[in-house]
């Protein structure tokens, strides 16, 4: 006996059915006479109704699967290896708390903290203790605004790529930077260092980003940062191009990547994604600034991911997730300036874990204990969702501060599944 698998949602068109499997991450079409064969909305004894050569080809997708079978354990797998065997280790270093620029929605309170060389000290023992359990790191360079501190930067990757290669561990960096500070002279600097990717910013074109990201002056930033992408393309690094989507720039949006094709930078050059751009406490408030959810965000998502496709900039994948979030997983930590580690970069403020002055944890807050010990299905809405492998239950972080966790996907999936197959 088989059933239809739970994950598998089907959406009709007048001569096809559209076919999403969200356990595999599969994307079909079928003709109305196979559509009508197969029991999208129940289980049925499948192989007395269609032939068997359709029947291979489902199961061997996952689209229908034993009867016997509950879905929900091959998920539950996934889940539990990747968060306890991960092959690398993964950690970013707040090097400032300190920024050169003062972004109208930043969550951040940019004190005059630096990362000291004993608090990084504590930090590099830390990853010393850990790393020969893995084999690689990944490490990211963050603030603040991490360039402010170059010289803290340069000390301590010299660390970690030393011990790497006395483990003979691959050694991987990337940083996220708003590029002000960003020419040739340190971009060679950072290739030595070996950093292989940056990420900047631009929210929308020239004058929406300029009422967004802008020095403390208030005079903005568009073309400054426009010439930062262009020197990080220009030096072979990965190059992310982020958006922060908010009601206020989704106008300029096509506009912006109209300009971004006419400067060179299209979908060979970059990688463009867009983030909710979210209101996180700290930052003034702004009359239309923010969506009021995240299901209202993702119909604006729908809309900016047609106008990335116009211009051929690829779709990011809709595909099963083991782990909702790399900072949930154990083999993943956050240093901060004084060297202890937190959740992520986004919940600075929340210690996990301290580290005594030789690295080791001398004491583990409970939020870290729900971090590593958080799985998805004990929640009854994600033990029941469809959307559960593409989330794997959404955002810790705002689960514990009782916020929506969902990804965005979850209430625009349909629209968003026939964007990728037209």
């Amino acid at each position: 006996m088989y059933k239809v698998n739970k994950y598998v949602s089907q959406y009709r068109d007048e001569s096809d059915t559209i076919v999403f499997n969200a356990l595999t991450g599969g994307l079909y079409k079928f003709n109305s006479y196979t559509a009508k064969m197969i029991a999208f909305d129940g289980a049925q004894d499948i192989e007395r109704t269609i032939p068997r050569v359709t029947l291979d080809f489902l199961t061997k997708e996952q689209i229908v699967v034993p009867a016997t079978l509950d879905e929900i354990e091959i998920v539950q797998a996934r889940f539990r290896h990747a968060r306890q065997y991960s092959k690398q280790l993964y950690a970013t270093f707040i090097l400032t708390e300190q920024c050169n620029l003062r972004c109208v929605y930043c969550y951040q309170n940019h004190q005059n903290t630096k990362a000291s060389i004993n608090s990084l000290q504590k930090s590099l023992r830390h990853v010393e203790t850990r790393i020969d359990d893995y084999e690689s790191l990944k490490v990211h360079w963050f603030g603040g605004e991490p360039l402010l501190r170059l010289d803290i930067l340069e000390h301590t990757a010299f660390h970690l790529i030393k011990m790497c290669e006395e483990r003979r561990k691959k050694y991987f960096s990337g940083i996220t930077t708003n590029g002000i500070l960003l020419n040739n002279r340190t971009a060679k600097k950072l290739k030595n260092l070996k950093v292989d990717q940056i990420q900047f910013t631009l929210d929308g074109d020239c004058d929406q980003h300029n009422e967004l990201r802008v020095y403390a002056s208030g005079n903005g930033t568009f073309f400054q940062v426009l010439s930062a992408i262009k020197i990080a393309v220009e030096n072979n690094f990965i190059t992310f191009v982020r958006v922060n989507l908010s009601k206020h720039n989704i106008l300029s949006f096509e506009r912006l990547l109209d300009r971004l094709i006419l400067e060179g930078l299209g979908p060979d050059q970059i990688r463009l994604y867009i983030n909710e751009m979210k209101e996180h406490g700290n930052s003034p408030p702004m009359s239309g600034l923010y969506f009021k959810d995240v299901a209202e965000y993702g119909t604006y998502l729908v809309d900016a991911l047609s106008i990335m496709q116009r211009f051929g900039y690829p779709l990011p994948a809709l595909v099963p997730v083991d782990v909702n979030c790399e900072f949930d997983k154990p083999s993943t930590m956050l240093f901060g300036t004084d060297g202890n580690m937190y959740h992520c970069t986004t919940g600075t403020d929340r210690p996990l874990a301290l580290l005594d002055d030789e690295g080791e944890i001398k004491e583990k807050t409970e939020r870290m204990c729900k971090t590593h010990d958080r799985e998805p299905w004990d929640d009854p809405m994600c033990n029941n969702c469809k959307h559960l492998p593409l989330c794997m239950g959404g955002c810790s972080y705002l689960e514990e501060d009782g916020k929506t966790k969902c990804n965005p996907e979850r209430f625009v999936l349909e629209p968003l599944i026939r964007l990728i197959a037209s």
